[in-house]
């Protein structure tokens, strides 16, 4: 099953602005070539629930859930993540995709890919995937989710 997760913010505030840019695999609604508010949230789906303990595959998270998630994110430690490709748990709808890039992965080879290219998730993506819900829980905003 996919997901699209996109940001919601209240009006008259303007998303967040990131520098450096975000290294995310975006979402359909972004169209994949830059960050605008959306990312692929199936992509990045295991690694938050395992960190935060919260499934995004919801329609809609409100902004008092983000901050929770975006402190729980914040102290993950990166150690673990560093040097060693975050692979995809048991995932039938990623069976043949990328399997070149998996069976590197499976190697201990991090750097295999381009941004936004595949899996597996980097230490420098769950850097992104923190600087982002910061971002947006300061921001007040939801996540919504579409699949």
């Amino acid at each position: 099953m996919g997901l699209d997760s996109f940001w919601v913010v209240p009006d008259g505030i303007p998303h967040p602005i990131f520098e450096p840019k975000l290294c995310l695999v975006g979402s359909f609604v972004s169209n994949n070539k830059e960050f605008q508010g959306g990312f692929r949230g199936k992509i990045y789906a295991d690694l938050i629930e395992d960190i935060t303990g919260i499934s995004i595959y919801q329609r809609r998270i409100p902004n008092k859930t983000i901050r929770k998630m975006a402190n729980l994110l914040e102290k993950a430690e990166l150690s673990k993540f560093i040097g060693k490709p975050i692979t995809f748990r048991d995932r039938p709808e990623l069976d043949g995709v990328n399997a070149i890039m998996k069976m590197l992965a499976s190697t201990g080879h991090t750097e295999i890919r381009q941004c936004g290219e595949g899996d597996p998730i980097t230490a420098d993506e769950l850097i992104d995937l923190q600087r982002m819900f910061r971002a947006y829980a300061d921001a007040g905003a939801r996540l919504e989710g579409d699949w």
